[in-house]
């Protein structure tokens, strides 16, 4: 791939060795031969007759899930789902009742009423960045399972638990260097256009 991106450099570069007059006649011949050459390769190799719909929901849906889970599996889960979570938490141990959950992208929280000590599995894959609090205190994650998954312990009485993603250091540098990036590929056109000028 990075052979490939800096293959389509150096080809660019190759017109600025060439007449204006002539780099509009190269450049169709170009494009037109890499298109003929590579034609066989874009026709499909059977049509399906299906909706979005169908894609989107039942036995389809979850097997594209299952099949793209090892793109974003962790280190720390030592093998796949079996199958999709059906609950978004399970209680392992102990006598609880959870209110008001609520779960988005990069934040889980709920109310808990509990009875005596208990232990809660959230289906969330642990990650570098997640953190719990219990009552506005730092809490312990611990994901020393076989999928890797995010288990909280929690003690006797009414807890609000707040389980979030921050950003890491390395995750903060990156994107610092994307922003960065950015503003200098816009200076760098605004730049290239004024010695035009």
């Amino acid at each position: 791939m990075i052979v490939s991106f800096f293959t389509s450099f150096v080809a660019g570069s190759v017109m600025l060795g060439i007449k204006k007059d002539k780099r509009l006649v190269l450049a169709i011949f170009s494009i037109s031969l890499v298109v003929i050459s590579t034609f066989s390769f874009f026709k499909p190799e059977r049509f399906t007759t299906i909706t979005d719909k169908s894609v989107l929901e039942g036995e389809l849906w979850e097997k594209q899930i299952n099949r793209s889970i090892f793109d974003y599996l962790p280190i720390y889960a030592d093998a796949p789902p079996a199958e999709l979570a059906k609950e978004r938490y399970v209680i392992l141990e102990g006598d609880l009742e959870i209110k008001n959950y609520l779960e988005k992208s990069n934040k889980i929280s709920f109310v808990t009423e509990v009875n005596q000590g208990s232990i809660i599995q959230l289906s969330q894959y642990y990650f570098p960045g997640w953190e719990v609090k219990v009552d506005g205190n730092k809490g312990d994650i611990d994901y020393d399972n076989e999928l890797g998954l995010i288990t909280l312990e929690l003690k006797p009485g009414d807890n609000h638990v707040d389980v979030t993603f921050i950003n890491t250091n390395i995750r903060t540098l990156a994107n610092i260097l994307t922003i960065f990036g950015f503003f200098l590929i816009v200076y760098m056109f605004y730049k290239s256009k004024s010695v035009k000028t």
